[in-house]
C-alpha cells in the first residue's frame, strides 16, 4: 500500500489483477520511497536526503526480480544493477530480470533530475522478452524537495 512517501508507477503494459498465464507475465513496477531529514524542532522544514528505489520486472517470473537503487545526488544517473540469483551456486547475475541500457550493450539508468519544474525520477532502459523488448524514457515521478506533514511527497505522472 502506498503511504504519504512511497510510491508506485507501472509501465504501460501492466496487467492490473491479472498476469498472463505464461511469460511474459507483465510489466515493469517501481516504488519509489522519499527519505526525508529528521527535524530539529516543530517548526523544521524536513528536506529531501533521498530516493530509494525497487524496480521488479515481472517478465520471465510471476513473482518479480527486484532490484534496488538509491538516488542521493540530483542530476547524476545510476545504473540499475542486475540482481544475484541465489537460488544457484555460486549466485549468479539472474537472467529472469531483462532491464537493459536502451543500446542494449550497457546496464539500464535512472536519475533525480532537478530542473525548473522541480525534482523528478527520470528512467531510461529496455525491458521484456527479447523478441518484444520495450524501451522506458521520462519522467515518471515528481518528488517534493521539502516534507510538510500529511502532504504527498510523490506524485506519479499519469495519475
Amino acid at each position: 500500500m502506498d503511504d504519504l512517501n512511497e510510491k508506485t508507477w507501472y509501465s504501460g503494459d501492466w496487467n492490473t489483477g491479472k498476469d498472463n498465464n505464461t511469460p511474459p507475465y507483465n510489466g515493469i513496477k517501481i516504488t519509489a520511497k522519499a527519505n526525508y531529514n529528521v527535524p530539529v524542532d516543530e517548526s523544521s522544514t524536513q528536506s529531501l536526503t533521498s530516493v530509494d528505489l525497487e524496480i521488479a520486472d515481472y517478465t520471465y517470473d510471476i513473482n518479480g526480480v527486484s532490484s534496488y537503487v538509491s538516488l542521493s545526488e540530483a542530476n547524476t544517473w545510476y545504473t540499475i544493477p542486475i540482481p544475484e540469483n541465489t537460488n544457484v551456486s555460486p549466485s549468479e547475475p539472474n537472467s529472469n530480470f531483462t532491464i537493459t541500457g536502451i543500446d542494449t550493450t550497457k546496464l539500464g539508468n535512472v536519475e533525480l533530475n532537478s530542473n525548473v519544474a522541480g525534482l523528478f525520477v527520470n528512467i531510461e532502459f529496455k525491458y521484456g522478452a527479447e523478441n518484444e523488448k520495450r524501451e522506458e524514457l521520462g519522467f515518471i515521478m515528481k518528488i517534493e524537495e521539502t516534507y510538510i506533514e500529511g502532504t504527498d511527497s510523490i506524485i506519479v505522472n499519469g495519475k
